[in-house]
């Protein structure tokens, strides 16, 4: 899946309590610092910053407070921003349950719990309970600011976010051209939420093929994110990768490739060599290096693409099917159809298992396999693959699918 959606984090829900020579102000002020750390994309700074402050606030108000919820949160979102899903996972739902219970199950500060819990189950691949969470805070966000409210569009992104994994391609552009209306409304159109919400609209059309359109929104953006957060912010690399892919899309590789070791070098600068969120840069530099036929580099890109999401995710995760399916495709194309086939059968083996067997990503996986069945003499293994991905193409189509 080509997809590098951007979700802005808000945490509105702030301390008021008085604690051991702190007054409130003070703590909104740490909150804003972590924020601040946050938005410039100095996650491990931030990570240190935020667990230092929850250790302080578990002193002043105790473990099982809802003021220490707000530094609980912040330490999950710099933990998956860094990759580390399994402790954000954690975090979220250990500040999730305390909210619940001191504030009541229908509150703001819940939604927000809700929320963040809810981006990390989809990076994971758990859309299912991640569409439940999403639900319910986008219907208490709403209720209780209406539902042209800023504060309502980073729920209706996050909803937005999980169709676009999905691949529910026409209810992610509903709700992301949603989230775009609400912030042009409520912010100066230069704001960096607003190029967060035009990279979201671009990659739709992208997806549609409408190129020129999402070329539009992707420079537009891309000149919001350099004039407001600066040439070295993560957020202008993924706008870059981005703009990028479009130009792949178009074969203008000319263009493509400095944007994306532009992108790579900013996010290795600021996030280390492993994140995960190298991954859709690298991808993009080994489609670009295999369509300009540079195997041996398209090879390298694609391999340590794959490497670096099985240390992030496991090896079962829908990003690891992905990345496995671009080497076997990469191989077909070599001609080396018995190392294809390992990896397909890899991507189809985690599709299945992700998105059940009746999903269009299984339906890709099993044409591929059928593809070098039938190259190395096994046609009718290949033709009942074939079959299956025919059968599943025409449920789709059935049901509306794409």
């Amino acid at each position: 899946m080509r997809v590098a959606i951007m979700v802005f984090f808000i945490f509105a829900f702030i301390v008021n309590a008085r604690a051991q020579n702190s007054t409130g102000s003070d703590w909104k002020e740490l909150n804003a610092n972590l924020s601040s750390l946050y938005r410039k994309g100095q996650y491990s700074e931030g990570l240190k910053a935020a667990q230092d402050a929850k250790d302080e606030a578990e002193r002043a108000f105790g473990k099982d407070s809802a003021n220490v919820t707000v530094f609980t949160n912040q330490v999950a979102r710099f933990q998956w921003m860094l990759g580390n899903y399994s402790d954000a996972e954690k975090l979220f739902r250990a500040s999730l349950a305390i909210r619940e219970q001191a504030l009541g199950s229908d509150t703001v500060g819940v939604a927000e719990s809700l929320n963040g819990l809810a981006l990390v189950l989809i990076d994971e691949g758990q859309f299912n309970e991640a569409g439940t969470l999403l639900t319910r805070a986008l219907a208490i966000k709403e209720k209780a600011y209406g539902p042209d409210d800023p504060q309502v569009a980073y729920a209706v992104d996050a909803l937005a976010t999980l169709h676009q994994a999905e691949g529910k391609y026409t209810e992610a552009e509903l709700l992301f051209q949603r989230a775009l209306t609400i912030r042009e409304n409520a912010h100066d159109t230069d704001d960096p939420e607003v190029a967060i919400a035009l990279n979201n609209m671009a990659l739709l059309y992208e997806a549609e093929g409408e190129y020129s359109r999402a070329e539009a929104l992707l420079k537009h953006a891309e000149k919001i994110d350099e004039d407001s957060l600066g040439p070295d912010h993560p957020d202008l690399a993924t706008t870059l990768n981005n703009l990028a892919q479009v130009y792949i899309d178009q074969h203008n590789f000319r263009e493509a490739e400095p944007l994306l070791r532009r992108a790579l070098s900013i996010k290795e600068k600021v996030l280390g060599v492993r994140h995960p969120s190298l991954g859709p840069v690298l991808t993009n530099l080994g489609i670009l290096y295999r369509d300009e036929h540079n195997v041996p580099q398209a090879e390298i890109d694609f391999t340590r693409a794959l490497s670096i999401a099985e240390g992030a995710f496991g090896k079962e995760h829908p990003n690891v099917a992905s990345a496995s399916f671009n080497l076997g495709a990469l191989y077909v194309k070599e001609h080396q159809y018995q190392k294809a086939e390992g990896y397909f059968q890899t991507a189809f083996s985690i599709d299945e298992r992700a998105y059940g067997g009746d999903s269009l990503t299984v339906a890709r996986d099993l044409d591929a396999l059928a593809l070098v069945l039938s190259k190395t003499g096994r046609m009718a293994e290949a033709r009942e693959m074939e079959a299956r991905a025919k059968k599943i193409r025409t449920a789709a189509k059935g049901h509306g699918g794409e």
